[in-house]
């Protein structure tokens, strides 16, 4: 059992968010995303978007020096979002809003992918930063 980890992320999400490296793609995505057209480990969890991207971001650093750290579907509501997103990452500027047909083009290359619960348009593109260590 490790402290600090939200018990509601498996250990095969863990792993392959472990697996990451910095600047690839986290995929999150709502129920309704065609995710068969992605090429990477898929995980399901029965939670909304916005309680996965917490999750999500209290284990995994965001690039926020990226233009498009954060990429979030035209179409989807941010307000609740960017107020989590900036409880781990005060440097966060603001979200990128591709298209839909240009973040699905985006999101096929993603090295993981999450889909949520929900089942209105919740999509993510989260860009993996480092870890930095104090000195």
């Amino acid at each position: 059992m490790l402290k600090g980890i939200d018990p509601r992320l498996s250990p095969n999400l863990l792993r392959d968010l472990a697996t990451t490296g910095h600047l690839d793609s986290v995929l999150l995505v709502d129920s309704n995303f065609p995710i068969l057209r992605v090429n990477c480990p898929v995980h399901y969890v029965p939670l909304t978007a916005t309680e996965v991207l917490r999750m999500i971001l209290g284990v995994l650093p965001v690039e926020t020096e990226a233009p498009d750290a954060i990429s979030v579907r035209s179409d989807a509501t941010l307000d609740t979002s960017r107020s989590i997103v900036r409880e781990f990452e005060p440097d966060f500027r603001d979200f990128v809003k591709p298209e839909p047909f240009d973040f699905l083009g985006e999101a096929v290359r993603a090295s993981v992918a999450i889909v949520s619960a929900d089942t209105f348009p919740a999509c993510y593109l989260i860009r993996r930063g480092v870890v930095t260590l104090p000195v």
